[in-house]
């Protein structure tokens, strides 16, 4: 588990399922993007889960469910967001989040996480998918 900002972390399915890790680092909320685990979290911890795939794009109503879920926890919690490695679909998403919260292009996101978490590297799919995605909303928004 690696915290690229003092409150959102990006980890594996390993560290959500470990009580004890979560606890030792405040974690309070986790944002699970598998489609391929199922587990459980005592119910002081807020969980979300919103099954995204590798290599797939990913579905609109998906990535605006788990970046306005992750907005809202961040305000008060610490954030655990991840997939299976956390390596493509976790980053992926927080990358949204540094752009939607910080402003950053996806060049500068990528890279400040990939500075906290040197083995992030989002799927390209991914990555076109969410520049589709946030071209089209720049479109609809600005006719």
């Amino acid at each position: 588990m690696d915290f690229i900002l003092e409150n959102i972390a990006i980890g594996t399915y390993e560290d959500a399922i470990d009580l004890r890790n979560l606890r030792a680092n405040d974690i309070t909320a986790v944002l699970d993007l598998t489609k391929e685990t199922s587990y459980s979290l005592p119910s002081s911890i807020l969980r979300l889960k919103v099954p995204m795939e590798d290599g797939v794009p990913i579905k609109e109503d998906n990535l605006r469910l788990a970046i306005n879920w992750l907005r809202n926890c961040a305000r008060e919690r610490k954030v655990l967001v991840h997939c299976v490695a956390g390596i493509s679909r976790s980053p992926t998403i927080v990358m949204c989040y540094l752009h939607e919260e910080r402003g950053m292009p996806f060049d500068d996101a990528y890279g400040f996480i990939k500075a906290k978490r040197s083995q992030a590297q989002p799927h390209p799919v991914l990555i076109e998918s969410i520049q589709t995605y946030y071209e089209q909303k720049t479109a609809r928004n600005h006719p």
